[in-house]
């Protein structure tokens, strides 16, 4: 996502000679740079603020994350309150029928519903099955672990599927990603 540069910052002129000995460099000289970075970011920030494509995404990006966190909390309401509960797979089923709800209505919001297929029809059969053991074998895992721990196993996944998309599909992915997927897990 790039961002505009900034325009570069003018330092200060200092009357008399640079000071000399460790303050030159220690905490006086690393509050500048900190002080810099920091004017700087905020610069970004106000211009990423501005942007109307930028409220888009800070308005989606919370709405997906308040979303989660509703169906987290009901989802583990559903597994751990409810005594006896014993259908996992129909949780799953139930969460796949409404995500495959959710796709037809959105194509028909954009007018893609007669669109051509981007890929052979084998191919999203595939996905789809993988998608669905998927969330049913997380789904069933609650059984054994409590939904924290469920949850951080599976943001493990997104490193091995970095690591398939850059051996496999040879796709490049930079290093800041690489580390913040690390951050992630």
């Amino acid at each position: 996502w790039p961002l505009p540069s900034p325009a570069p910052i003018a330092s200060p002129a200092r009357p008399g000679p640079r000071p000399v000995g460790p303050c030159a460099r220690g905490a006086v000289g690393g509050a500048t740079v900190a002080l810099s970075m920091m004017r700087r970011l905020s610069r970004q920030v106000l211009i990423l603020l501005k942007d109307e494509r930028s409220w888009k995404f800070l308005e989606m990006s919370a709405a997906f994350v308040i979303s989660m966190g509703l169906s987290c909390y009901v989802e583990e309401w559903i597994f751990k309150a409810l005594p006896g509960f014993d259908f996992y797979w129909t949780v799953a089923l139930v969460e796949l029928a409404i995500f495959a709800v959710a796709a037809m209505l959105q194509q028909q919001a954009f007018g893609q519903s007669g669109a051509p297929r981007k890929a052979p029809l084998h191919l999203y059969m595939a996905a789809a099955m993988c998608l669905a053991m998927s969330q049913s074998l997380g789904k069933i895992a609650y059984r054994y672990l409590n939904y924290a721990t469920g949850t951080i196993v599976k943001s493990g996944k997104l490193v091995p599927t970095i690591a398939v998309s850059v051996l496999w599909l040879r796709r490049s992915v930079p290093l800041p990603e690489w580390f913040a997927a690390g951050l992630l897990v």
